[in-house]
């Protein structure tokens, strides 16, 4: 029994109950349908990352310099306002401590009259002792300071 052309494209029959069911959607199996390569998802991985690290070093950065901007140790500031209130300065040695702003700093001040003008440098010495290491740090200031009392050498008193 031979079969021609038009009998092959007929469908057949199916048993009762059956039905067929044709999709439009195709699979097509292109590279462009299937999603992304491995090798394109490294790179956007790569480029993110990259990103992130940059951004993490920026802060890290701001971060250190913000630290680096606090005031650790007493600086003589306080101890200069102090003396700027006053209009005469002594010559001789003194020292204290910095309270509870910075415990376990001291200080010393030495002031000389340097000129018969009424010129004289205050030198300070802050001291700090940590274990058994001391550290220690010398700043200078100069004042003017026309009616203070002199000592001798042919200086006013």
């Amino acid at each position: 029994m031979r079969i021609s052309n038009d009998q092959r494209q007929m469908p057949r029959s199916l048993p009762p109950g059956r039905r067929t069911v044709h999709s439009s959607i195709r699979m097509d199996d292109s590279a462009s349908t299937r999603g992304f390569s491995l090798l394109e998802v490294m790179f956007a991985l790569t480029i993110f990352f990259l990103a992130i690290f940059t951004i993490l070093g920026s802060v890290s950065r701001s971060l250190g310099a913000a630290r680096s901007l606090q005031q650790k140790f007493p600086d003589i500031s306080a101890l200069v306002a102090d003396l700027m209130l006053t209009n005469k300065v002594e010559e001789g040695t003194g020292g204290g401590d910095f309270g509870d702003l910075f415990p376990g700093y001291t200080w010393t001040g030495n002031t000389n009259q340097i000129g018969t003008n009424g010129l004289f440098q205050i030198d300070f010495v802050i001291q700090s002792r940590r274990g058994r290491q001391l550290f220690e740090w010398t700043n200078s200031i100069y004042l003017w300071r026309p009616d203070s009392k002199v000592s001798a050498y042919g200086r006013r008193l």
